[in-house]
């Protein structure tokens, strides 16, 4: 897994080059061209605490239904609080 770096908005859209060496990222109406010899690896055994360290909540039980279907809900980032505890709502 790869982190790059300098992402200002949601990434709506992300395709490669035919040959693999870029990576196509668009957010709102950047299209962003990256060398993916140059994006940091994140090793497989670090993903969650990369991801974790970036967010300030867990996943919302909508959310989580969005990216795992009916996988049982369970928190993934130890010491994040869940959205619903803490009173947030989505629309």
């Amino acid at each position: 897994m790869a982190a790059p770096r300098g992402l200002p908005d949601s990434v709506t859209s992300v395709s490669f080059s035919l040959d693999g060496s870029q990576l196509f990222t668009v957010s709102r109406k950047v299209v962003r061209i990256w060398d993916v010899k140059s994006i940091r690896l994140i090793p497989r055994e670090q993903l969650i605490s990369f991801a974790c360290s970036h967010l300030v909540t867990n996943l919302s039980q909508n959310a989580w239904t969005l990216f795992f279907g009916k996988e049982e809900y369970r928190p993934i980032c130890p010491g994040l609080p869940e959205p619903e505890v803490l009173g947030l709502t989505e629309n």
